[in-house]
């Protein structure tokens, strides 16, 4: 895990960067389906 941290800290940044946004884009995308989801109802 070290040794891939040290020849690619890029790319393991990205990684992470991408699981953070898409797993808070996940979250506002559902708050939001249920938001209107709700006002439909």
């Amino acid at each position: 895990m070290s040794i891939m941290a040290m020849s690619q800290p890029s790319h393991v940044a990205a990684v992470a960067m991408a699981s953070l946004i898409f797993s808070d884009m996940g979250h506002f995308l559902s708050f939001v389906l249920f938001h209107e989801l709700d006002s439909y109802w």
